[in-house]
């Protein structure tokens, strides 16, 4: 949707906010939380839990409250590191700006399936990222992994 400015035609953008979890295994390998989209577009891909700011929200509010709606994970904001902030440009829905987050946890927790997603589970990044992946989440992890200080698992 287009708004008229001063006679000039100025996309309107929207922002969404998003959270990549982190933990490594039993076996040490590098985890990562990812939930199966239900719904167009990507559906049935494999992507990180997150979900469109709705006016007035906070980036952070939105990735944690999306995170615990889609996997049961409950995070604090304050366990938050900024990851990325892009400029996706335009899809069928709008021009969106995204935000994301990372967060390293000890060890991969329990998830549930919640609101809006087919399956949660965690995968190890190495596999997850070689793999098609809904946006630009594949860079957003790799992004995410030097933000919180770990190398990619090469085997």
């Amino acid at each position: 949707m287009n708004n008229i400015t001063n006679g000039m035609a100025v996309d309107q953008v929207h922002h969404a906010a998003n959270a990549v979890v982190l933990a490594k295994d039993a076996d040490g390998s590098v985890c990562v939380l990812l939930a199966q989209r239900d719904r167009a577009p990507h559906a049935g891909l494999w992507g990180l839990p997150g979900g469109i700011c709705l006016p007035g929200a906070a980036p952070d509010q939105v990735a944690v409250r999306r995170l615990r709606e889609k996997t049961g994970v409950r995070l604090d904001v304050a366990d938050l590191m900024h990851v990325s902030s892009r400029d996706e440009g335009r899809d069928d829905h709008g021009r969106y700006v995204t935000v994301s987050y990372v967060v390293l946890l000890p060890a991969p927790v329990p998830v549930l399936v919640g609101d809006a997603v087919r399956d949660v589970r965690w995968r190890r990044v190495i596999d997850a990222v070689a793999e098609e992946m809904p946006w630009d989440h594949r860079e957003i992890i790799l992004e995410a992994l030097r933000v919180a200080g770990l190398a990619l698992d090469v085997g």
